[in-house]
């Protein structure tokens, strides 16, 4: 497939799909030499391989980091400002993250301030080269996959009880409470906190707040016809005022600028 500009998604094979919610191919061509926008987490963890162009990350006080040809994001409980560099050429492979880091016994309780990972311990670099060299989509899916089936925790896995919470926060779109959500777990509130924390890289009140938001953007990225008061009611905040509050807090603009600007790249570079 050949693409201007463009953000495609393609399914998980059986076996991978424990772990993968969905491989996303983004290409950028030359006349989209310098684009710069936001990443707005959706509390999956993502593996980035970037396989030509250049991806960098900026802060607010404006100094920049060159990322590395492939890394981890994970759940951050705010945004990213990327600037890309094209031509690109990437795969993003969307996971779930309480399955990864139980998988792959990558533990992510002390990484609460950090936006992405360096994860050259878990994926091989001969694994990025290989991608790099093949340009048909479904055979990098096939590459990644065999990979994933050498993994021998990937076999015959069962989700656990941080497993089946972390779908629940996702299914029920951040809006279950989390009370419901201890309950169901069978574990003791104390050590549900501490383990889905350490699989998850933030509070299960904190991903439920990132995927409310993560679900809006994405709701209306696709629409310009907006009434904010209708955009609180769909996202179950208490009122204008807290909706206010946290798309500032994550976002960091107001919802009567971000959802009235274009957002083409802000969807590109979130998957949406």
């Amino acid at each position: 497939m050949d693409y201007t500009i463009g953000s495609y998604f393609l399914d998980a094979g059986k076996d991978a799909s424990v772990l993968v919610k969905k491989y996303n191919f983004l290409n950028l061509d030359d006349k989209y030499y310098l684009k710069k926008d936001k990443h707005i987490p959706d509390g999956s963890c993502c593996i980035v391989f970037n396989f030509c162009g250049q991806v960098i990350m900026t802060t607010p006080d404006g100094s920049e980091t060159n990322l590395p040809p492939y890394f981890l994001t994970i759940p951050y409980l705010g945004h990213v400002n990327i600037v890309t560099k094209s031509p690109i050429d990437s795969l993003i492979v969307s996971c779930k993250t309480s399955v990864f880091t139980r998988i792959f016994d990558f533990p992510l309780d002390k990484h609460e301030r950090d936006s992405y990972i360096s994860v050259n311990n878990i994926i091989p670099d001969s694994l990025w080269l290989e991608l790099k060299n093949e340009n048909c989509p479904q055979k990098r899916i096939g590459i990644f996959e065999s990979f994933l089936s050498s993994i021998s925790s990937m076999r015959d896995y069962k989700p656990d009880e941080i497993d089946i919470a972390y779908e629940n926060i996702y299914t029920s779109g951040g809006t279950m409470k989390i009370s419901s959500i201890i309950t169901e777990s069978g574990i003791d509130e104390r050590s549900f906190r501490k383990v889905f924390k350490k699989r998850v890289g933030l509070s299960a009140k904190s991903l439920s707040r990132l995927v409310r938001i993560s679900l809006l953007c994405k709701s209306l990225s696709e629409t310009r016809d907006i009434n904010l008061m209708d955009v609180v009611h769909m996202g179950n905040f208490f009122d204008q005022a807290h909706f206010d509050h946290e798309i500032k807090n994550i976002i960091g603009e107001t919802p009567n600028k971000f959802f009235k600007r274009d957002l083409e790249f802000v969807r590109v570079f979130s998957g949406f």
